[in-house]
């Protein structure tokens, strides 16, 4: 643990992720095509999920279902997003 922890502090103190990676493109921020695409996207598979045989299993089946929908819920939106992006023209289609 002590281990561990010292292996964390060194890497971030270094800022080596950052050296390893190159930084992070600066893209512009969409809030507002982002979290309405993850609220739908969510609350759909979670209505969906609590449709499925199953659920009176136990709480964890039900627990495990609705985290299931909420990480399939951001990743819809975050491709949504990506999508919204490249049909913007943020891409350049490239010279002949």
């Amino acid at each position: 643990m002590v281990v561990t922890v010292a292996l964390i502090v060194h890497i971030g103190r270094r800022r080596l992720p950052v050296a390893w990676h190159r930084p992070a493109p600066a893209l512009a921020a969409r809030p507002f095509v982002f979290w309405p695409a993850a609220v739908l996207s969510g609350v759909t598979l979670a209505v969906g999920s609590a449709r499925l045989a199953g659920n009176d299993i136990g709480i964890w089946v039900v627990g495990a279902r609705r985290l299931g929908a909420a990480v399939l819920g951001l990743l819809l939106a975050a491709a949504i997003t990506r999508a919204a992006r490249t049909g913007d023209g943020a891409r350049t289609a490239s010279p002949r």
